[in-house]
């Protein structure tokens, strides 16, 4: 049931997010979508035997996605004003090589740091290799703090 309430505050938290104005039948149906969404989603996590336990030891994480995710976004709005002008942008692409841990972490790792890499404004991963332990990503914008060292762990 927490697992159920997790996922469908989450559905319901994004749902309302990508709303530019909150009605009654807005809430409506973001707690009926969101409902059958948490289901399907514990159902399928079932359904494939997922049984993801994130580690303590990657809350640590959390300080420098914020940080990673201000420094971009501020990156990002100088190069989106440099574009007005020069019209030229440099973006690359690049790997995160993670950790090979215990084979039950493995999903739940490569889930997680996909998604803090992915949350912030100047990156985005666009593929994984599980075999070779890496991601691969796309980036509009590089710069400190190094993100990728930290979920690689």
């Amino acid at each position: 049931m927490l697992e159920l309430a997790l996922w469908w505050a989450l559905m319901v938290g994004v749902w309302d997010l990508t709303l530019s104005g909150t009605t009654l039948p807005d809430i409506l149906a973001a707690v009926a979508a969101g409902f059958f969404s948490a289901v399907g989603a514990v159902a399928t996590r079932r359904l494939i035997g997922g049984h993801w336990r994130p580690r303590p030891g990657w809350a640590v994480w959390l300080p420098v996605i914020v940080a990673k995710a201000v420094m971009d976004a501020v990156r990002a709005f100088a190069l989106a004003a440099r574009h007005v002008v020069h019209r030229d942008v440099d973006t690359s692409c690049g790997e995160v090589a993670l950790r090979r841990g215990a084979d039950e972490d493995v999903a739940i790792h490569f889930a997680l740091a996909s998604l803090a890499i992915t949350s912030t404004p100047g990156s985005v991963v666009y593929d994984a290799d599980p075999d070779g332990n890496r991601l691969f990503k796309h980036e509009l914008v590089t710069g400190p703090p190094d993100l990728e060292s930290v979920v690689g762990r």
